[in-house]
């Protein structure tokens, strides 16, 4: 239901829109209007997270076409075109998989990869800046 989708992933998607516009407040525009797209088109297909995310990309686009997003020049993703950040934030912040990223993006799996090569997501530098935290190991738990 889409009621429990969304809630589930409601954060995910502020995140993801506030990262790729630039602006949590232009971020949290772009969720809501994805959210009321949902409720006026009546979507029928089964909700599922792939579908949730695209509806929010596309959110996204439209907002990047009225206002550019901004991003200091020293930021890693500020050197990034708008799709590749997207691509970038997608793979690596959200843990998609090129497959997953390139439906949510309407592009080819190969375009994505294509996107990611070019955004240098292999920076490693950039992968650590972007990758949630992982959690603390526990000692004695890798069997020392």
């Amino acid at each position: 239901m889409w009621v429990d989708l969304v809630s589930e992933n409601v954060q995910r998607l502020r995140a993801y829109a506030g990262m790729a516009l630039g602006s949590q407040e232009r971020g949290d525009a772009a969720v809501h209007a994805a959210l009321a797209k949902i409720l006026t088109l009546h979507v029928s297909q089964t909700p599922d997270r792939l579908l949730l995310f695209g509806l929010v990309d596309r959110e996204i686009v439209r907002a990047s076409r009225k206002q550019v997003p901004f991003f200091p020049k020293a930021s890693p993703l500020g050197a990034l075109t708008p799709l590749e950040r997207r691509a970038v934030l997608l793979r690596v912040t959200h843990g998609f998989t090129e497959e997953e990223a390139g439906e949510i993006l309407s592009l080819p799996a190969k375009d994505v990869k294509t996107v990611l090569d070019a955004a240098g997501l292999k920076n490693a530098r950039l992968a650590r800046q972007l990758r949630p935290p992982r959690p603390a190991r526990r000692r004695g738990s890798s069997g020392e």
